[in-house]
């Protein structure tokens, strides 16, 4: 019988593959919360400094801006996986050029 070296005659077992996976997984998701904590902060302290600096009125026009900035790209986004690309081949194909154009345009 073989004694580990603290004596208790158990030898040291190597950690499984699953839990060194398990391990990377779990520090790798640690880093993606403090990731999104440290973005939140950081978007948090840039709004208060914002309200801070600028007037009712003047605050009013920026956040109606940065809310129309922020529906472009919602709906810029939507088009980014080539769905309208499809869209507007099938209405070509559907032998209506017109409105092929049209929503192409609105897509874009």
């Amino acid at each position: 019988m073989q004694t580990s070296s603290d004596g208790t005659g158990l030898e040291a077992q190597a950690p499984a593959a699953g839990a060194e996976e398990a391990r990377a997984q779990v520090r790798g998701s640690a880093w993606l919360l403090i990731g999104q904590m440290v973005g939140i902060a950081i978007n948090l302290s840039a709004q208060v400094l914002v309200v801070r600096y600028l007037t009712k009125e003047s605050f009013g026009a920026f956040a109606f801006a940065l809310s129309i900035c922020w529906m472009n790209g919602a709906v810029s986004r939507m088009n980014s996986d080539g769905s309208g690309v499809g869209f507007n081949t099938t209405l070509r194909r559907a032998a209506a050029p017109s409105r092929c154009c049209t929503i192409f345009r609105i897509l874009s």
